[in-house]
This record gives structure tokens, sequence and C-alpha cells, in this order.
């Protein structure tokens, strides 16, 4: 079986193709121990006393000026009041106050960012 010049050269820049998307997904968010992203993050739920991993949202949300009960706060630098388990727990629907003006509305920033178990004692585990 003969295999021409131009079949080689295709499946080579075939196989670069494949390699190089891989490679970019990987070095944007590799993945660790338990199949989650090295990178996430954290978000402490103080009626809990424990961190929670999650990841960062890449839309926001949309608030219509009606659907207050649907978003819980999320205090940066802080964490949130409520975690999975708690009834007042929005499963991951969080408004953070942007305009400081210390109540819900259309200043605000509105995200879908879940809490992801288990729940840990410690902020960064395996540093």
């Amino acid at each position: 079986m003969k295999t021409s010049f131009k079949t080689v050269m295709i499946l080579a820049i075939v196989i670069i193709g494949i390699l190089a998307v891989s490679s970019v997904a990987l070095a944007a968010d590799p993945p660790a121990k338990g199949g989650r992203a090295a990178n996430g993050h954290d978000i402490y739920v103080i009626s809990q006393d424990m961190y929670y991993d999650t990841f960062v949202p890449v839309e926001e949300l949309v608030w219509n000026g009606h659907n207050d009960v649907s978003f819980q706060p999320l205090i940066p630098d802080v964490g949130s009041v409520y975690g999975p388990g708690d009834p007042e727990h929005r499963g991951g629907r969080w408004w953070i106050d942007a305009n400081g003006s210390g109540e819900i509305d259309e200043g605000d920033v509105f995200v879908l960012c879940p809490l992801l178990g288990p729940a840990r004692a410690d902020p960064h585990p395996g540093d």
C-alpha cells in the first residue's frame, strides 16, 4: 500500500491540531485530584464553619426585580451565611452588593456559582 505525500501531510496537520487543542485545554484548567480544576476557588459557609469548592462563572445572571428570594448574598473576602443543607441556601445563585447599597438591586452582580462538596475544614486542601 502506497501512501501519498499529501495524505501524510494532512494526517500530520490533524494530529498537530489535536495536540495543540489538548495542551491549551489542560493548561487553561488543569485537572486535580478527583477530576476538579486545580485552580478552583473556595467559598466559606459561616453557618457550617466549612469551605466548599466552586468555580468562577462565565456569565452573570439577570435580576428581574422580582426574584429577590432566588438569590443569597455572597460577601467578598468573607463567604456566605448559608450552604448546602441549610433551608436558606439558594443552590449557588448569588448576589454581590456591587454598589454598596446593602440591598439587592439592579446595580449588583448576580452569578450562578454552585458549591461543590464535600465540605472541608480548611480552605486549601493539599497546601
